[in-house]
């Protein structure tokens, strides 16, 4: 096991990150409705599998933060569920008119730059 260098340490925060929304999906109850913006995104599988998905990108991503190369897998993972969240939460903001619907996009999709930032930062020799 290697020292964590920032794209290591910048990998390990994803990891939380994902898994935290991924439970988040998990054990949200099933009664409760949604905001209208998830409409493209639960149309395409239940809110528990996004959990799932969210959660394993995560576990992953936290595995591979203490490896002793960061592997492509990792940052494709958590970069690949970001920018599918982003362009369901846009898509489900113009088909749902929800006012506000925008903003969990605009959110997502700053999440998703930031991985791809990260995930091209060079380590220090």
């Amino acid at each position: 096991m290697k020292r964590l260098g920032r794209r290591g340490a910048a990998l390990l925060v994803c990891s939380l990150i994902s898994i935290l929304l991924g439970l988040g999906s998990v054990v949200t109850p099933t009664g409760r409705p949604l905001s209208p913006v998830y409409v493209v995104i639960t149309g395409l599988a239940p809110m528990k599998v996004w959990g799932i998905i969210w959660i394993l990108a995560g576990a992953v991503a936290g595995v591979q933060a203490f490896s002793r190369t960061v592997a492509a897998a990792a940052w494709l993972s958590v970069i690949t569920i970001a920018a599918v969240w982003t362009a369901g939460l846009f898509a489900g903001w113009l088909v749902s008119g929800w006012p506000r619907g925008w903003i969990g996009g605009v959110i997502f999709g700053a999440y998703t730059a930031l991985l791809v930032i990260c995930a091209g930062w060079r380590e220090p020799s």
